[in-house]
């Protein structure tokens, strides 16, 4: 006689039916095993002392374990303005920090926890939140169980609108009965003129993460890979226009499928890129305005839906939707809300505005998004996968304990994995839901023999114009560019080169386009 089981697996109900065989329902559950794990940021955080709670003053926390979320209060010893947060891979929260402090899971500061970005900004405004904009983000070191990274940047100590140094301060998770010790702190990763809108993404091999930080004034961006050993820097590219102002306030991030890296900045608009997470290289830029009717202030965000065709933009008085796949991105524009003069918490004695800033894609797809104000509440869009108005904003739908201050926790997409059959595919992790990333024909090399001993003929489908780099599977360069102009093929000497797997990268300058191919070397 069948037998009907019903069980949870994450957020979702599984019915079975068993009548002979228990290995089959084995493998149901070792899926469901596979699917529960990454829920690195399954816990946000928000708020600012004092912790008066009646007064609006306090810790607010999202636990997205259920549907809906959990909302709860908590007293936090932090002021929130830039922060980051890390829950372990079940869910549980490990970490957050302020760029100033940071606290365990049980909302005590960690030892050696203080002085994050020690200096005269420290010292000037710490007591309310390290003042940046999307200025950290934490890891979880790779192939590791005890490490985790947070990677900050410092702001000049006069010049305070340029970030001058990009640091890594390491926390041991399991030291201290499993409540956390600092173990090394601000150290220096590389010094420069840096913009804000620190970001990152999960490298192409599945493990690895690229970290992204602009060039203030300039077009460069530059990469650092995170892996195994730690961070290094791996190189920068000038691609797109020039950020000529600096000012304001905005937000960068990556498609979930971390195909498009985006930012966004009231006074420098909107920029998309193509990227590819192999290489870490970008291509293809594009530029769009921000509708000059939407704000009057400098707040911007950008976040994108969770099948990634649909970009937003909170400004302020409107949120915009824009279609990546579109030919044209900036003509899909369309104004999916409009500020509806809501102001909180109404029963304070200043309630403010709950105007439109940053958003953040959730465990459960849906996106949310802050006001530029102290207020108690986030808005909701429910079905962001959808166009236009079907996305469903649900303005100050999310209701807190407390105020939060403007930001939403800087995540990365965690649950990206491998570039199944890409180049860089080479330590054997399934994307367990398998994610197609094949390049287009027209974009192929051809590139023999391969495998290689000292030389290597490499063949464009057309003319071509641009650079030729080869660098390892994490990006490394090991072979500097070769500039050609109008060839359809070159040979290559690759006799410097060890016994391994590497990547050929064309760059085209004319189009931005980037072609690859996976070479070998066998000795």
């Amino acid at each position: 006689i069948p037998t009907l089981f019903l069980f949870e697996c994450g957020n979702y109900y599984i019915f079975y039916i068993m009548k002979k065989s228990i290995l089959f329902l084995f493998y149901i559950l070792l899926c469901c095993n596979i699917f529960a794990q990454d829920k690195n940021d399954y816990i946000w955080v928000f708020g600012y002392p004092p912790n008066v709670p009646d007064q609006f003053f306090g810790g607010s926390m999202i636990d997205f374990h259920t549907e809906p979320p959990e909302v709860s209060y908590f007293e936090t010893l932090i002021h929130f303005q830039t922060h980051t947060a890390l829950s372990d891979e079940e869910g549980n929260l490990l970490l957050y920090s302020n760029g100033c402090r940071i606290a365990n899971g049980i909302h005590n500061i960690l030892e050696n926890g203080d002085s994050i970005n020690a200096g005269a900004i420290y010292d000037d405004y710490c007591e309310i939140g390290y003042p940046s904009f999307q200025s950290i983000v934490s890891l979880p070191l790779p192939d590791n169980d005890s490490l985790v990274y947070l990677f900050h940047t410092r702001k000049d100590d006069v010049m305070f609108w340029i970030n001058r140094n990009f640091l890594y301060t390491i926390v041991n998770i399991n030291e201290n009965d499993g409540n956390g010790r600092v173990t090394e702190k601000n150290q220096s990763i590389l010094d420069g003129d840096f913009y804000e809108g620190l970001t990152a993404v999960r490298h192409g091999n599945g493990r690895d993460w690229w970290l992204i930080l602009t060039d203030v004034y300039s077009n460069r961006i530059n990469l650092f890979l995170f892996d195994p050993t730690g961070v290094h820097f791996s190189h920068s590219q000038e691609i797109g226009e020039v950020l000529e102002f600096i000012g304001g306030a905005g937000q960068a991030t990556f498609s979930p499928d971390g195909t498009k890296y985006i930012r966004a900045n009231n006074n420098n608009n909107i920029h998309i890129y193509d990227f590819d997470r192999c290489s870490g290289w970008f291509a293809s830029p594009v530029a769009i305005e921000i509708p000059v009717d939407s704000f009057d202030l400098a707040a911007v965000g950008a976040v994108v839906s969770s099948n990634s065709q649909y970009l937003y933009v909170p400004a302020i008085t409107k949120i915009h939707q824009y279609n990546l796949n579109a030919n044209n991105i900036a003509a899909s524009h369309i104004t999916v809300a409009e500020y509806d003069g809501y102001a909180s918490p109404p029963s304070s004695s200043v309630p403010l505005p709950t105007t439109f800033f940053q958003g953040m894609l959730a465990p459960n797809e849906k996106i949310y998004i802050t006001a530029n104000n102290g207020v108690d509440v986030l808005h909701i869009i429910h079905e962001p996968n959808q166009a236009g108005l079907a996305c469903n904003v649900e303005q100050h739908g999310l209701q807190m304990p407390t105020r939060h201050s403007f930001q939403v926790p800087n995540f990365p997409h965690f649950r990206l994995y491998d570039m199944q059959g890409s180049p860089c595919d080479t330590l054997g992790i399934n994307d367990p839901v398998a994610t197609e990333e094949v390049e287009k024909e027209e974009r192929s090399l051809l590139v023999y023999p391969n495998p290689a001993q000292t030389e290597v003929k490499v063949s464009f489908p057309y003319l071509f114009t641009g650079k030729l780099t080869i660098v390892d599977v994490t990006g490394k360069t090991m072979l500097k560019e070769y500039n050609l102009i109008g060839s359809n093929s070159t040979n290559l000497s690759v006799d410097e080169l060890s016994n391994g797997i590497y990547i050929l990268i064309a760059f085209e300058e004319g189009t931005n386009q980037t072609f690859q191919q996976k070479l070998v070397i066998k000795q």
